[in-house]
Formats: C-alpha cells, sequence, structure tokens
C-alpha cells in the first residue's frame, strides 16, 4: 500500500470506538445472532454481521463486538483482506460483556501513504481450535490526518493494563504510542531526576510538550538561558491554588511559568496557565461563552478520565473543548484506572475526541487557506457558521448521535473546501 499521495485530511471509520459509547450508556445488547455481533450505537441494542469502515492512511480506528468465547484463554484476532493492505496492524481487547459473553474492541492502524480504495474481506477471532468471522469492508480514503491544534496533556501513560505508569517513568514506546494519538504534553507525579533526559525522550517520541511538575521547579530545572530549538515548555504546576500574588511574582520573576486550577474562567489571575475544572458550575460557564470556534486562547480544562465515561471523554476531548474556546485539556488518570474493566471504553472516548479535534483543527486549517486564495468566496463563512451551529448544539443536547453528526459535517465541509486548495 504505497505509491500513493495523500493530503492531510482527517476521516475516520465510520463504525468505531462510537458503539463503546452505546454500551457505557447503559444500552444493552439485543440476543446475539452468532458468535460474533457487531454491536452499532443504535438505542436499543441493535446488531449487525458486517461492518462498514472509512480510514484515512496513518488513522486508527475501531469496533467492538460482542463474542462467545471461552472463559479462559486470549483470542487471536486476525483481519483478511480481498487484496493486500500491507503495514496494517490490528489488535484487540477483551472485557466482559452482557449475558456471560464478552467484549472484543477492535483496533486497526492503516499505515501511513496506504493506497486508497476498497478492502474487502473477514475479521476473524479464534480461541483455540474454533474461529468466528464477521465480515467487513474497509475503504481507505486519499486523506491524511492534521495533529490537532490543542494541547492534550495525560497524568498516566496507557502502556498495557499490568504497566500503568506516571508519565516521568515512561519509555520512549509509551510516549511515541500518546503521539500517534494526538496527546503531547504531560503532568507529573513529581519533579523528574533528570529534565534533560525526560526532554530528549518526549522530543525522541515527537512530543512537544509542555509539561506540568508540582510545585517550583529546582535550579536545576528551571529555563536554560542557552537557545535551543523548539524547546519543550515547563510549567511548576500549583494543584492547591494559585500562590499569593507576591510569591507569584517572585517565581515569574525567576522565569518560571504557572500553572494551576482555577474556579473561575472570567477571573484574572495572572498565572502563565490557568486551569479550569470541565464539569460543575465552572465548565458550563466556559460553555457559554460566545467566542468563535478556533485554536482558543490560553486555558485548559481537566477532569477524571477515569471516572468519566466514554462519551464525555470524547465529547470533552473535542467538540466541547472547541467549544469552550479553551486552548487545551489535562485528563487526570487515577493509578487504579486500569484495574476498571471498562477502561478501554474510556480511553477509547478520549482517542475518539482527539480525532474530532483534528477534523476541526482541519477544518480551520483548510478556512484560512480558502480565505487567502480567494477573498470572494463565500464557502468559508458558510462553514464557519455550520460548525460553530454544530458545537451549539451539542452544548444543548450532548449525545453520540450529535457528536457524530459534527464529525460528518466537518467532513462534508473539508472536502468542499479542500476542492477549492487542491485544484
Amino acid at each position: 500500500m504505497s505509491g500513493c499521495s495523500t493530503r492531510r485530511i482527517p476521516c475516520r471509520f465510520v463504525l468505531g470506538a462510537i458503539a463503546a459509547f452505546a454500551l457505557a450508556r447503559g444500552v444493552s445488547a439485543a440476543p446475539p445472532a452468532g458468535p460474533l455481533t457487531l454491536l452499532r450505537p443504535q438505542p436499543g441494542g441493535e446488531t449487525a454481521a458486517s461492518l462498514a469502515w472509512r480510514v484515512c492512511p496513518g488513522a486508527e480506528g475501531s469496533a467492538l463486538v460482542l463474542a462467545a468465547l471461552p472463559a479462559a484463554g486470549r483470542p487471536a484476532v486476525t483481519l483478511r483482506f480481498s487484496r493486500p493492505m500491507a503495514g496494517c496492524q490490528v489488535t484487540s481487547e477483551v472485557m466482559p460483556g452482557p449475558n456471560g459473553r464478552h467484549l472484543l474492541l477492535v483496533r486497526l492502524k492503516v499505515p501511513p501513504g496506504a493506497r486508497p480504495g476498497r478492502y474487502e474481506g473477514l475479521l476473524v477471532v479464534r480461541c483455540g481450535p474454533s474461529a468466528s468471522r464477521l465480515r467487513l469492508a474497509a475503504e481507505v480514503l486519499p486523506f491524511e490526518l492534521m495533529r490537532p491544534s490543542k494541547q492534550y496533556a495525560v497524568s498516566r501513560v496507557p502502556v498495557t493494563a499490568a504497566d500503568w505508569r506516571a508519565p516521568e517513568r515512561a519509555d520512549a514506546g509509551a510516549l511515541r504510542r500518546l503521539r500517534e494519538i494526538g496527546i503531547g504534553a504531560l503532568c507529573l507525579d513529581a519533579a523528574p531526576a533528570d529534565r534533560s533526559a525526560l526532554e530528549r525522550m518526549m522530543q525522541t517520541a515527537g512530543l512537544r510538550g509542555p509539561v506540568l511538575t508540582p510545585g517550583e521547579p529546582s535550579p536545576a530545572q528551571r529555563p536554560s538561558p542557552v537557545s535551543v530549538a523548539a524547546p519543550i515548555r515547563w510549567y511548576a504546576w500549583c494543584a492547591a491554588g494559585p500562590p499569593a500574588p507576591a510569591a507569584l511574582a517572585a517565581l515569574q520573576a525567576g522565569g518560571v511559568r504557572v500553572a494551576c486550577p482555577l474556579d473561575d474562567p472570567e477571573a484574572v489571575s495572572g498565572v502563565d496557565l490557568p486551569v479550569f475544572a470541565a464539569g460543575g458550575a465552572c465548565g458550563a460557564r466556559l460553555l457559554r461563552r460566545d467566542h468563535p470556534p478556533g485554536p482558543g486562547t490560553a486555558g485548559w480544562w481537566r477532569w477524571d478520565a477515569g471516572a468519566a465515561t466514554a462519551l464525555e471523554n470524547r465529547l470533552r476531548c473535542g467538540a466541547l473543548l472547541w467549544k469552550s474556546s479553551l486552548s487545551g485539556a489535562l485528563l487526570e488518570i487515577g493509578p487504579d484506572a486500569p484495574a476498571r474493566p471498562d477502561w478501554p471504553l474510556r480511553w477509547e472516548g478520549v482517542r475518539e475526541g482527539v480525532l474530532d479535534s483534528r477534523c476541526l483543527t482541519t477544518l480551520f486549517a483548510l478556512i484560512r487557506q480558502v480565505k487567502d486564495k480567494d477573498r470572494s468566496s463565500l464557502l468559508p463563512g458558510k462553514a464557519e457558521v455550520a460548525a460553530a451551529a454544530a458545537l451549539n448544539r451539542i452544548v444543548e443536547h450532548p449525545s453520540l448521535e450529535a457528536a457524530d453528526r459534527l464529525q460528518a459535517l466537518v467532513i462534508t465541509w473539508i472536502l468542499r473546501l479542500g476542492r477549492m486548495v487542491w485544484s
């Protein structure tokens, strides 16, 4: 699947982890018709016997499958296509499902530069001597994803369920996985013993920061006067709230950037990076602000991603973050999160939300390009109005269906605007 040029435009699987959100909201599955049943996100737990995916090169998508599996043993999941799809990767996670069955969260990653076209085949789940199959069709589109313009920081790095690490103890492979999703910032449990080593590992993995570290950085951790290319920004993370004015001024005078939680998004605090609660009254005030969608003002919001539903994680990483006009999100993940059987669904919500953000990032990048190319065109303005209206609808009626409609609308406008840029 090489030798084909691609444009950096976001798309994803039409049927993906969205099925997980229906389950997370308490929708029970209908009685299965066979050993493998695809869960679709319709109310009432409707099921289907085939997969239909659309994906861009370099993107990752997923499907939630209800499977009859033995109580012991891990199934082997493979995809068999009617024609070769070189370089694709498939992984799966097993979770408890309804009626004594299991849920399989199946992820497929299509490599960058993949040849566009339709690929038909089978999803094969093998456990011991028995195998079950589900028909599938994957359409690879000739577009690649842009990275999100929003910043995303995590307080834990998902490696495996048995190996859950604080960011300062993660390796380059785990950090690289974050980068592939679109997450590039870290919130540390403690100041690293060697800040330079962590920076080198982040840069090797492609993470651009920033980094939040508890308390005031030691002199060895403060910004170096030597200029380096694309330095990673560090913040003193004051989790208890803003320091007293004199202490804040002293920190900033010493070259320390300060990040801390604030309760009122309208209050002027003087901190370098204000962080607000995504839920409750504070989050509601942020969503009522009448700002046009765009890259956002300096400031993040935060929530416990291990306690939120998959839908909440998706919306707060995607549509609602854009509506808030903030520039980033801090996903606080407790050390016990991987022990919860539904954690893969919650993390899938994060991944889907970042994909939504990548769609919006690309849309507004194209809007700017079309404005520069043809100032008389009405399409950029219409696209902005349509995106703003869809974001407002999600605020009023947050749902999986609304998020999917927003993404479909954004992709439609991307394709319309793209024809003007690519021609």
